[in-house]
């Protein structure tokens, strides 16, 4: 039997840990779905995701130590674990220290991607104060310490910070152009014309009846040569259900990672079968009346090809 006190719960209290912990791990607190109606997540639905982040959340000890150990995290070291700046504006870097320690030296080392090292001793007492909070009972400070040597070149670096009384960490610091690359014939004020094509949606004589990356080769082939277009625009190409009930828009993907299996060229697969000949079968197409439909099809390839 459990010797612990039982919990004393002020009204509104265990709410508000949860709408807090919900922020702080980037849960949306609202969205309007695709017909324009309104959501607000349940609580249990925050608990839901919060515990598959692996965020204790059962009571409001457990959100407020998981909110502490959340804030040390951020704060409880010299610089973010992963830290994006622009390659085109001064690189300012953002020290946390504990307050008794603003006034020590830190020592920091940037590593470059090939391996060369550039060490800066920087002495917060010096720095300007951007920011600071209490965790625990215990303050922390922000200086901004305003790298000496201009923007670093693109890229990304290990920065190793140290100091007296603080544990050696090592950060990602990226360096990112502030936009894409752009074209010299665009950035000059000129245009440029393309195509914009659904994939799914071209026929040609050798798919089957939906558009794969053998047409897509074509296609750019015929872009570029007979038309000298500069850009093919294509519709999402994400894996989706692919079957009802649901819905078979590309524009709602169930992932972000895997392509939709209806752009493969299937005829190219290991252990892929080609549809019977006309001469030896009645069916001419894999959509003729009373042949086998395309996701069959589709199913019985990938079952063979082992995928």
């Amino acid at each position: 039997m459990s010797t612990q006190p039982e919990e004393v719960l002020e009204p509104g209290d265990y709410a508000k840990l949860l709408d807090q912990a919900a922020i702080e791990w980037h849960i949306e607190p609202e969205f309007w779905d695709i017909w324009g109606n309104h959501h607000v997540p349940d609580p249990a639905v925050k608990q839901a995701i919060l515990r598959s982040l692996g965020v204790a959340c059962d009571s409001t000890s457990q959100l407020r130590q998981a909110l502490e150990a959340r804030s040390l995290q951020q704060w409880g070291h010299p610089l973010p674990m992963c830290l994006v700046v622009s390659g085109e504006t001064p690189l300012s870097l953002p020290l946390r220290v504990p307050l008794e320690l603003s006034g020590h030296k830190l020592h920091l080392t940037v590593i470059s991607e090939i391996g060369a090292e550039t060490n800066k001793s920087v002495d917060l007492a010096g720095l300007p104060q951007s920011g600071e909070t209490t965790i625990a009972g215990r303050r922390y400070v922000e200086k901004t310490y305003p790298w000496p040597n201009g923007p670093l070149p693109l890229g990304y670096y290990r920065v190793r910070t140290a100091m007296e009384g603080q544990a050696h960490h090592e950060s990602r610091l990226i360096v990112a152009p502030d936009r894409a690359w752009l074209p010299h014939a665009l950035e000059a004020g000129g245009r440029l014309a393309g195509v914009a094509v659904s994939l799914y949606g071209v026929r040609s004589q050798r798919n089957w009846g939906c558009g794969d990356f053998t047409d897509l080769e074509h296609l750019l082939s015929w872009l570029k040569e007979d038309l000298h277009g500069s850009f093919l625009a294509l519709n999402p190409l994400h894996a989706i259900e692919n079957r009802q009930p649901y819905n078979t828009s590309p524009y709602l993907p169930n992932s972000a990672l895997f392509r939709n299996p209806s752009t493969s060229t299937w005829s190219v697969w290991p252990n892929s079968r080609p549809l019977p000949s006309p001469k030896s079968s009645p069916l001419q197409n894999p959509f003729a009346a009373g042949s086998p439909n395309c996701a069959t099809r589709l199913s019985s390839n990938t079952n063979a090809s082992g995928a």
